[in-house]
């Protein structure tokens, strides 16, 4: 595996480059160990501004997350919606379970019989986990 510059080393590289005389190359990381070492620069940099805009649209995403829930909160909707999230997978739930009877007692494709009894008890199971009760 190929060792990776590490985000200061990247930038001290730049600094060396940028002067562009012989004697900053024996002070950069990159040409102290690589005969190419522009393209391990150019590499290792590309590495590091795609591993920051990837942070950046994290943390971008968590602070919008935050900014809705503190809203939310303000307003005294955050139970109110947590209470419709609740009641749509119990929907769900039951929805699934009125059509699932058709397709009871049939073989799946890998020779499984499908009963009533596994289903249903693996959408309580599931709504349980989801909302805490059945």
């Amino acid at each position: 595996m190929e060792n990776k510059l590490t985000d200061n080393e990247i930038i001290k590289a730049f600094e060396c480059c940028k002067e562009n005389r012989l004697d900053k190359c024996l002070e950069c990381p990159a040409g102290k160990v690589y005969e190419y070492c522009s393209q391990k620069i150019f590499d290792d940099a590309l590495d590091l501004i795609n591993r920051q805009n990837a942070e950046i649209e994290r943390l971008t995403l968590q602070n919008n997350l935050m900014t809705c829930e503190r809203a939310l909160h303000k307003i005294g909707a955050s139970d109110l919606v947590l209470q419709h999230r609740t009641e749509a997978i119990k929907e769900f739930a039951k929805t699934y379970k009125d059509h699932i009877k058709d397709f009871v007692g049939m073989f799946t494709d890998e020779g499984f019989y499908v009963s009533l009894d596994a289903v249903l008890n693996a959408v309580d199971f599931i709504c349980e986990r989801m909302v805490g009760e059945r």
